[in-house]
């Protein structure tokens, strides 16, 4: 009877062992089915998205009834190069068109200015101690003229995109 019994259980475990693996089959062929034909697969940014989650717990803080966090760099400060040359350049264009048309000049100086007094925006004209020993980045940005518009019809449009050739934008690192 236990030699019986002994053979019941073996035969038993290996039926138990040949369900599961047809079981894991049907699931590896449901997985290959969606990922297949409805495009759903583990998305890598969803593991990114719970970095900057962490990152923002980690340093949300609340000054001066504003909301300051750090930016979630997905690479390195230190592949973000000096693009001074490039903003300059870019700013001098702006300059060019203030020239011609003073209206537009006398708007954004005013956009500027409110930036600036709510602290949206820092301007500085030279770093004099670069305290945390990282690359100086500047945003370029340019004037936006919608004639037409019932509201402000001049806006700023910061360019985290822009890049020097064969270096990395701002958007490239965040």
């Amino acid at each position: 009877m236990k030699q019986k019994q002994q053979i019941k259980n073996k035969h038993s475990g290996s039926a138990r062992a040949r369900s599961d693996q047809c079981i894991m089959e049907k699931e590896n062929r449901l997985k290959s089915t969606l990922e297949e034909d409805l495009g759903i697969r583990d998305d890598p940014a969803l593991h990114e998205r719970d970095k900057d989650i962490e990152i923002f717990k980690e340093t949300a803080e609340f000054e001066k009834g504003r909301y300051i966090v750090q930016l979630p760099f997905r690479k390195s400060y230190n592949e973000l190069s000096d693009n001074y040359p490039l903003a300059k350049q870019r700013f001098q264009n702006l300059w060019r068109r203030f020239g011609h048309d003073s209206e537009l000049y006398q708007q954004y100086r005013e956009i500027i200015r409110d930036y600036t007094e709510q602290s949206i925006i820092e301007v500085k004209t030279e770093i004099i101690d670069n305290k945390l020993k990282k690359p100086v980045h500047y945003l370029p940005h340019q004037a936006i003229r919608k004639d037409g518009r019932l509201t402000s019809k001049t806006r700023i449009v910061f360019d985290a995109g822009s890049h020097q050739n064969n270096e990395l934008s701002l958007n490239d690192c965040l």
